[in-house]
């Protein structure tokens, strides 16, 4: 059997009913595995546009383990600030989208915490920051 090398960082993003999983590295083929679309459809070839990328946000998704449903971020090992940035972006305007929060730009407060929340989340995993069990 072979060894898996993808970890997963689980982060919960209250108050709101998702998680968050930051991969660093690792064989993307792996990530079919561990996640489906949310209505159980296996993502099969889903993961293949990831090869060259130096970041890629998901929609939303289903861990097949815990069945919890979230967002994925997969960076490479030398992934910028800039694209975590801009991945945190994807990741909120998502997650806003799929639980109908409007984002309104004269109360983009919830906005402006929960990226900063999602980028430190991010950014600990790629930096190494993080310990977690795999």
């Amino acid at each position: 059997m072979k060894k898996k090398n993808i970890i997963a960082h689980t982060f919960q993003l209250s108050p709101y009913p998702r998680e968050l999983w930051v991969v660093k590295g690792g064989d993307t083929s792996e990530l079919r595995d561990l996640y489906c679309f949310p209505n159980g459809t296996e993502t099969k070839d889903y993961f293949e546009e990831i090869e060259g990328y130096e970041a890629f946000t998901s929609c939303l998704l289903r861990d097949k383990k815990t069945r919890k449903f979230g967002y994925l971020v997969y960076c490479t090992n030398t992934v910028k600030n800039d694209a975590i940035a801009h991945e945190a972006g994807h990741v909120v305007v998502y997650l806003f989208d799929d639980i109908e929060i409007t984002i309104d730009v004269k109360n983009d407060e919830p906005f402006a915490y929960m990226l900063g929340y999602v980028y430190g989340c991010i950014e600990s995993v790629v930096r190494n920051k993080k310990n977690t069990k795999a």
